[in-house]
């Protein structure tokens, strides 16, 4: 019986960690501090994401990926022009959602302005943006060469 109770918790382990959340505010960290859109792809590749495609509008080049989970669609867009890198990640959760804005938006950041769903925040070297509607967080930061 417990060897029975323990395959059964190795199991539900192993699914959850097989459907955990991909991407952490550190990561989120990482891709703006590297911004390098080639290495962000083959990692989010090698986590299971899926190319959604590339689109350019108004001087913006935006990457999209996505990855189906038991919760959800994770989406996560990463975008550059020639002032600014962008990383637009939507979770599959309100709980993680939640955490990942509280993470980020630290006691440096001030209110800067709205946009219609969306509230802005600033330092003095990236901006959020955060959609307590849609779920979804926005990272602008200044596009190194």
């Amino acid at each position: 019986m417990k060897k029975i109770l323990l395959i059964v918790a190795m199991c539900i382990f192993t699914s959850l960690m097989c459907n955990a959340q991909s991407i952490s505010a550190s990561k989120i960290m990482k891709y703006i501090e590297n911004q390098k859109q080639t290495e962000i792809a083959k990692e989010l590749l090698s986590m299971g994401f899926v190319y959604d495609g590339k689109e350019t509008n108004n001087n913006m080049t935006m990457y999209s990926y996505s990855k189906k989970a038991n919760n959800g669609l994770e989406k996560l867009t990463i975008g550059y022009n020639d002032e600014l890198f962008i990383v637009h990640y939507k979770p599959t959760t309100n709980e993680i959602y939640s955490s990942i804005k509280e993470k980020m938006l630290t006691s440096d950041f001030g209110y800067s302005y709205s946009y219609k769903t969306t509230k802005y925040y600033e330092n003095g070297s990236m901006r959020i943006g955060v959609n307590d509607t849609s779920k979804s967080i926005s990272f602008f930061a200044k596009k190194i060469n």
